[in-house]
């Protein structure tokens, strides 16, 4: 059952039927602590508790419990952590710390937001794939509620369980949009290319390097940069395609490096909504990508030939009308993805996962 798209996520006396809630994820790196800290942030009428490996859960985080990395550890960190704040709801965030929430006895209504279904096409092989669905339709049954970040992802979940309930909730930019992003300007060359994210072959950085390939052979005066880190050899992959590397960063030094880029290229195999492309956006920047449903739901530019990539990468840059025109898009798309917005929509999650 997909929840309905309008609605309040408190009565007229602004009071929640959810007030409490747990928010567990094994996850320390990455978008999900930063789309958790975005959540919290944008309904400070609830009291969130957090149980992770760490990370920085916003001034409205009420308190942050820590967790091992074995399931064991986990176990008995989420069970502490249950005892401690008596919440009324527990929120799982990823796919390992939504089995471990659903498996243990547990009295607390759980809602799930994978955040990426393990098994989306693309994501690994077809038994591992075959393997995580059977997991995922076993525990619908002791899900009260499903978050899902786009409606890609809610249709997969509706066709694994039917019945479910499943509610879209939009992820939003970690930073407000930057004033006069609407803006457009040619690009003086060299142009700059960035993609931001885990090195890893969910981001499909082959395809990022071989873009960067294809305009090194044809002397292209395009840099092309990768911001993060990762697995070692895809790495040197990138490297030796001629890309800079410039390894972990903090928030505010991955928004200087968009804020200094021409084009945002987000390379992907399969996502639930990355947090980067709207992150870009909010930057200033033109924004395509590869054939995810995440952006193509968006209306974004997508490509899975590094040739067409870079034609695209080049055309933004060197015409004003197409630049402006993907800036003005991108203003319509962050005007629907606001911390009002987010509110509303988990807010009629947590209130169906109770009833």
């Amino acid at each position: 059952m997909l929840l309905p798209s309008s609605g309040r996520m408190a009565d007229s006396s602004g009071s929640w039927d959810a007030r409490r809630i747990l928010h567990f994820t094994t996850c320390d790196t990455g978008g999900v602590p930063l789309a958790i800290r975005s959540l919290v942030d944008a309904s400070p009428a609830l009291e969130h508790y957090v149980l992770a490996p760490g990370g920085d859960f916003g001034t409205n985080c009420r308190d942050v419990f820590a967790t091992g990395s074995g399931a064991t550890s986990c176990v008995r960190a989420l069970r502490q952590a249950v005892a401690r704040t008596r919440p009324d709801l527990i929120h799982a965030h990823s796919s390992r710390a939504g089995v471990i929430s659903r498996v243990i006895p547990n009295r607390v209504p759980v809602v799930y937001q994978p955040h990426a279904l393990a098994f989306e096409r693309g994501a690994f092989g077809l038994g591992t794939r075959l393997a995580a669905r059977s997991v995922e339709w076993a525990l619908a049954r002791r899900t009260a509620a499903f978050v899902a970040l786009s409606q890609h992802e809610a249709d997969m979940i509706s066709h694994l369980c039917n019945g479910a309930r499943v509610g879209v909730v939009p992820n939003i930019p970690t930073r407000l949009p930057r004033a006069g992003s609407s803006v457009a300007a040619l690009q003086e060359a060299p142009f700059r290319v960035v993609m931001a994210g885990r090195i890893a072959p969910q981001k499909w950085p082959e395809i990022f390097a071989m873009t960067a390939e294809v305009a090194r052979c044809r002397g292209l005066p395009v840099e092309f940069r990768w911001i993060g880190d990762g697995d070692v050899a895809l790495r040197h992959l990138l490297e030796k395609a001629g890309v800079a590397v410039t390894g972990w960063c903090n928030t505010n030094a991955v928004f200087a490096e968009m804020e200094s880029a021409s084009v945002y290229l987000h390379c992907s195999r399969y996502e639930g909504f990355p947090l980067a492309p709207l992150d870009a956006m909010a930057a200033g920047l033109p924004v395509i990508g590869t054939p995810i449903p995440a952006l193509t739901e968006l209306g974004v530019p997508t490509f899975r030939e590094p040739e067409a990539l870079l034609a695209e990468v080049l055309e933004l840059c060197a015409n004003l009308t197409y630049r402006q025109a993907s800036l003005d898009r991108n203003g319509s798309i962050l005007s629907q993805r606001t911390a009002h917005h987010l509110a509303e929509a988990v807010g009629r999650v947590y209130q169906e996962a109770l009833r």
